[in-house]
């Protein structure tokens, strides 16, 4: 289900790549499979979450009154997101506004 859900996101992203005015936006997206998987004439199956993200958007399962995070949110002022996106080539530049000693302010 996981290598689905990757190869999912791979092709809209190669067709979203090829749309020229569409070059300089972002995107979010974010989807759960709940998959089931086992006999079920009296043996035991199991339940389990395949999720996957792009970008800031989050998956949340709420377990016992309590929030689990299913995702981890793809932000460029995230240490291991800003390695993850450099050791691919890519830059992260920061084009907001900054506090007096030059640290970036960020939006909540």
């Amino acid at each position: 289900c996981s290598h689905a859900l990757r190869e999912a996101f791979r092709v809209v992203d190669g067709a979203v790549q090829k749309i020229s005015h569409w070059s300089f936006q972002g995107s979010c997206a974010v989807c759960c499979m709940i998959v089931e998987s086992g006999q079920n004439n009296n043996s035991t199956t199991s339940t389990y979450v395949v999720s996957g993200n792009i970008g800031d958007s989050r998956a949340v399962l709420s377990r016992s009154k309590r929030a689990v995070d299913l995702t981890v949110d793809h932000k460029p002022n995230d240490y291991q997101e800003r390695k993850r996106v450099e050791s691919l080539g890519g830059a992260v530049r920061w084009h907001g506004a900054t506090d007096k000693d030059g640290k970036p302010i960020e939006s909540t």
